[in-house]
């Protein structure tokens, strides 16, 4: 084999993994894409933009909303660390177990007896049950 046919060879073999990566990478930068798997994301300072404050929870702030990649996410609810690994659709995961989730598709839940799923009924979010904790204080 001579060296124009194993360089032949090589770029033949290597472009379909490169067109690959290059693909991959592509849809990372796509927001829709990002929305239909969920993001994790272990540092606040990645986010565009940040509501006011609404809470604390294990040091950190607890924001009615934030910005990420021009798409607005709104504070749902608060979650064990594991959920990182089982992140919806629609929904950011930020450290240490905040979930903030963007428009979905679902219906709005009915209000509950007290009333109390008003802001997700105004963005007609489904509300949910939060899983029991122990101690939320750090």
């Amino acid at each position: 084999m001579n060296p124009l046919e194993a360089v032949l060879l090589i770029f033949l073999v290597g472009l379909p993994f490169h067109l690959l990566v290059q693909r991959h990478l592509a849809r990372l930068l796509d927001p829709k894409y990002l929305r239909e798997h969920g993001v994790v994301i272990r540092r606040e300072e990645i986010l565009e933009r940040r509501s006011g404050a609404i809470g604390a929870f294990s040091g950190r702030t607890i924001y009615e909303s934030v910005t990420f990649m021009g798409m607005v996410y709104c504070f749902d609810r608060i979650a064990e660390p594991w959920y990182r690994t089982r992140v919806q659709p629609c929904e950011i995961f930020l450290e240490p177990g905040l979930i903030h989730v963007t428009g979905r598709t679902d219906p709005p839940a009915p209000p509950d007896q007290s009333g109390s799923n008003a802001p997700a009924k105004r963005a007609g979010l489904r509300a949910r049950p939060l899983a029991p904790f122990g101690d939320l204080t750090d």
